[in-house]
């Protein structure tokens, strides 16, 4: 049986933790990177990767610890 429009939907605890991980995320962002190319969207994750990489360093660095 097809549930009317007029019909409440059931929300499970699911749908509530969903609810509240969608307010802190950026959705135009999101579209932005599904209209990029496979190669470009790899190219963003390694220029990022490059630099947690020289953020760790430093950090390492700072503390004294060998890189």
């Amino acid at each position: 049986m097809l549930d009317s429009p007029k019909e409440k939907k059931i929300r499970s605890s699911l749908d509530d933790v969903i609810d509240e991980y969608k307010k802190h995320v950026d959705r135009s962002l999101v579209r932005e990177t599904a209209q990029l190319a496979p190669e470009q969207r790899i190219e963003r994750f390694e220029l990022m990767m490059s630099t947690v990489f020289e953020l760790q360093k430093a950090g390492r660095s700072r503390r004294g610890h060998p890189s």
